[in-house]
């Protein structure tokens, strides 16, 4: 009742979480982190493009997108943003904005979320920061039903079986 149909409550990351994943991301590059990092030095910096393995390469991916971001919103980090369905398809599909995102709250009204139904859209199975999975597995252990989503034209990867096998420990009738 509180927020009116269409309206998405986005919860921007803090500077403490991004400066943790953009260590998470340095280390898959193979770079030592012996201090934290200075998170605008590594905004401005060239990254490297010889990614040796996958996570590497996600990595680089990751560290590219909040380089795209950065100017944006640099100055909205940690914040809760109240928009349209416009702005929160920004921040839920374009990657150098997805990236800043904690979480995103969608208030959309249809017979199923005026039946008490939520839907709870959670990180990918072969996420770059491991407590994603974290947070997927917690709304599982808790949740009436499960639909795993991939895209058509993705191969399944190795990643997602082991989120699948790891699933079915979590719910002990899904390994029947």
């Amino acid at each position: 009742a509180e927020y009116k149909h269409q309206t998405a409550v986005i919860h921007l990351k803090t500077i403490e979480q991004l400066q943790e994943e953009v260590e998470q991301a340095i280390s898959q590059l193979g770079v030592r982190v012996k201090e934290q990092v200075d998170l605008e030095a590594w905004m401005r910096k060239q990254l490297p493009s010889d990614a040796q393995n996958e996570g590497a390469r996600r990595a680089r991916a990751f560290l590219k997108s909040l380089q795209a971001g950065w100017d944006d919103l640099q100055d909205q980090v940690g914040q809760t943003i109240q928009t349209t369905m416009e702005t929160f398809h920004r921040f839920s599909a374009e990657e150098s904005h997805s990236v800043y995102v904690e979480s995103i709250d969608l208030y959309y009204s249809s017979p199923l979320t005026e039946a008490g139904v939520i839907l709870v859209d959670t990180p990918g199975a072969d996420s770059l920061n491991a407590r994603h999975t974290g947070v997927a597995f917690e709304y599982i252990k808790n949740a009436d039903a499960i639909l795993f989503v991939t895209y058509y034209n993705h191969a399944f990867t190795q990643a997602d079986r082991m989120f699948l096998e790891q699933l079915s420990g979590v719910k002990d009738q899904f390994s029947l």
